[in-house]
């Protein structure tokens, strides 16, 4: 996700104005882009949560409806959205 930042409104007279604002942009665009993937990075599939509690993706999707594991449905390319599980639930879930 990129997110742009405008400072001026209407057209700009003036090129520093201009540089600012994008430069502004390209900040703010580069800072969301790393949250989300920081986000990303400690999120799992059902596949890799399947694989690495040695079961099958029904059997992970099933624990999902039964609410032994907490996932959360996020969307990943256009509209289509996947359950993904955190790393922390996941250790927390083999212990038990």
């Amino acid at each position: 996700m990129i997110l742009y930042v405008s400072l001026y409104k209407g057209t700009i007279s003036g090129e520093m104005e201009r540089s600012s604002a994008e430069r502004i942009s390209r900040e703010v665009s580069v800072r969301g882009s790393r949250q989300v993937n920081e986000d990303r990075s400690n999120l799992l599939t059902v596949a890799q949560v399947a694989a690495e509690l040695r079961v099958t993706d029904e059997t992970v999707r099933r624990y999902i409806r039964e609410r032994k594991l907490k996932a959360e449905k996020r969307r990943t390319v256009g509209l289509k959205k996947v359950w993904m599980v955190t790393k922390a639930e996941v250790v927390r879930f083999a212990k038990t």
